[in-house]
């Protein structure tokens, strides 16, 4: 592996004193990032329609908490 290697990089605006938030990774943590944003987006529909029927049965903020401690 080569001593060089491309980053992507993104910049923000939103952070809360204004400073522009540059978030830099290697194409490798890019990838991984976004399959597991693959992952998550359909998990989170099918969950979201699932714990309906769970809803007038338990309190289901803690399971929200819980499964983003997981995806994070």
């Amino acid at each position: 592996m080569s001593s060089t290697s491309r980053s992507v990089a993104a910049e923000t605006l939103f952070h809360p004193s204004f400073v522009p938030l540059i978030l830099r990774m290697d194409r490798r943590s890019a990838l991984f990032i976004f399959v597991n944003a693959l992952l998550y987006l359909p998990l989170s529909i099918y969950s979201a329609t699932y714990l309906r029927q769970y809803l007038s049965h338990y309190s289901l903020k803690s399971l929200g908490v819980l499964y983003n401690l997981i995806i994070a």
